[in-house]
Formats: structure tokens, C-alpha cells, sequence
């Protein structure tokens, strides 16, 4: 078992949020994950118990202890935005392509 290095003490306002989070629909299903096991772990339960409850290895809740001493509550619930795949059309080609779209055949 991994020793628990990371100790979360959570504020009232993070508790709040946390709450708020895994109470509404709106957020995705790892965003609420991770809010569940971050209150969790507040209550008190360790790593192992935790992991059996959410789901998680003990490697990624260790994971989640770590970004929230490191970088706090809203780097550690939700990812960082990937750039994705760059454009394949500029503005002007894209427009083009609208207007041929949008146009009677011939």
C-alpha cells in the first residue's frame, strides 16, 4: 500500500463546489468521479478503501491527491483543454467551400 503523502483538507467553499458538482448532471462523468473521491478522502477514508468504493487503482486516487496539494480544486477535477486537430480549411477556403455548397448545381 502507497503511504498517503498528500493529506486534502478541504475548505467549506471546496466541499460547496465539490457537493454542487456531483449533485447536478452537468458536468462530465470523470469531472464527478473525481469530486466523489476528493470528498471522500476528506471524510477520512484512505486510499484503499476508496479505491474499492469509486473504482479507481490506488495509483490514480494517489494521482488525484497530488494534483490538489499541487495545483488545487479546479485543475484537479477537470482536464486541461487538448488542442485537437488544426483546421484543414483557412477562413477564405472555407467559405468558398460554403458558397459552392450553397449554390445550384450545374
Amino acid at each position: 500500500m502507497r503511504p498517503q503523502h498528500h493529506k486534502i483538507h478541504l475548505t467549506d467553499d471546496d466541499r460547496q463546489t465539490l457537493k454542487e458538482i456531483t449533485n447536478k448532471g452537468m458536468h462530465n462523468a470523470r469531472a464527478i468521479k473525481r469530486a466523489h473521491s476528493l470528498l471522500l478522502v476528506d471524510q477520512g477514508l484512505n486510499d484503499a478503501g476508496l479505491s474499492l468504493r469509486v473504482n479507481y487503482n490506488q495509483q490514480t486516487i494517489h494521482r488525484i491527491r497530488k494534483r490538489f496539494c499541487k495545483y488545487g480544486l479546479g485543475k484537479t477535477i477537470y482536464d486541461k483543454e487538448k488542442p485537437g486537430a488544426p483546421k484543414a480549411l483557412d477562413g477564405r477556403d472555407e467559405a468558398l467551400l460554403i458558397s459552392i455548397a450553397c449554390s445550384n448545381p450545374p
